[in-house]
């Protein structure tokens, strides 16, 4: 693993990038504080102090309160590029959340505050989020490692890894690869399309997004139909800004995902004795395959209300379910 270094230290040549230059993403990283910590009826949500180093020596932005939770933000460098963390404190293992895309880490925030106290780990996809563009295109496994070590280096040691859509996926690999310290897996929503006509049909829907105000009003379109009518509006501009800062190529993560065998992935996470869940979302068309991925993991499967953004439209019944994983370790 590189040095960490200091935010200060970051150099716009560090790392190649792909049209979203070093020295500008992390402005913007800067600007974009205060939104994570957005409540309106909590005048305490601010943020405070100075930027300094985590246990590890990983460079941390300022910590942020919200809803009495202290959230710390952090930059991890790597191969491909620094990824952003997002972490709260607590006692025992980490709960290390795994976003799907194209999205960022910050989809976890409504359930980080619901889990409190328990210590959690919600990193930027590279390519998403704060976390910077890479050289080339990662396959779903380099994705995985590359995580994974950010997050050790950050916060070492065991961790019930909890994936949504992509991120599941994700979660399941790096239950695979680190048998010995993923101590717990949760996954929402495993996209368990194993029939590669399905995968050729999901590949045909990715194409750039047009630079057209018809093109942006798509994506507005799309990201708005996944929520529900009555949905907190700064919830779908949240998600649609995502989808935006993902650049014309969003589809990156996508393309990763259902290069992987998919199949294969989720049986090699099957690791008799440790505590494992399936989460079906009862709006998510992917809880239609929580049966088969739970059949695969010998895992029972959680059935809590919600949709595509369980994250942030219901995350108290999601909570609630993470939480009886982390119990039974």
């Amino acid at each position: 693993m590189a040095r960490p270094v200091r935010v200060a230290d970051r150099q716009p040549h560090a790392v190649p990038h792909q049209g979203r230059p070093a020295q500008h993403r992390l402005h913007r990283a800067r600007r974009r504080l205060h939104l994570d910590a957005r409540a309106p009826a909590d005048p305490a949500a601010r943020t405070r102090g100075p930027r300094c180093r985590t246990a590890s020596g990983a460079a941390r932005l300022p910590v942020l309160l919200m809803a009495e939770t202290k959230v710390e933000r952090g930059l991890v460098p790597t191969p491909e590029g620094y990824v952003h963390l997002r972490t709260t404190p607590g006692d025992g293992p980490d709960v290390l959340l795994l976003h799907q895309v194209p999205a960022s880490g910050r989809l976890w925030l409504p359930v980080m505050r619901s889990l409190a106290p328990l210590p959690c780990v919600a990193p930027d996809m590279l390519n998403l989020g704060e976390s910077d563009a890479t050289s080339r295109p990662l396959s779903l496994a380099e994705h995985a490692r590359l995580l994974w070590d950010a997050v050790q280096e950050a916060r070492p040691g065991p961790k019930v890894v909890v994936g949504h859509h992509t991120g599941a996926a994700l979660a399941a690999v790096m239950a695979a690869e680190h048998p010995g310290d993923v101590a717990g897996l949760g996954l929402i929503g495993y996209p368990a399309y194993f029939d590669w006509r399905t995968r050729l049909s999901k590949f045909e829907r990715l194409n750039p997004v047009p630079a057209t105000p018809d093109g942006v009003a798509d994506v507005w379109r799309f990201i708005a139909r996944a929520f529900a009518d009555d949905a907190d509006p700064d919830l779908v501009f949240d998600a649609f800004a995502d989808r935006v800062r993902a650049g014309r190529v969003w589809y990156e993560g996508y393309a990763a995902l259902w290069n992987a065998d998919l199949a294969a992935v989720l049986a090699a996470a099957r690791r008799p004795g440790r505590p494992t869940v399936v989460v079906a979302p009862d709006r998510d068309p992917l809880s239609e395959l929580a049966g088969e991925v739970g059949e695969i993991l010998d895992a029972p499967v959680a059935r809590i209300p919600g949709g595509t953004f369980v994250l942030t439209e219901d995350p108290a019944p999601l909570a609630a379910a993470v939480t009886d994983l982390r119990r039974n370790l």
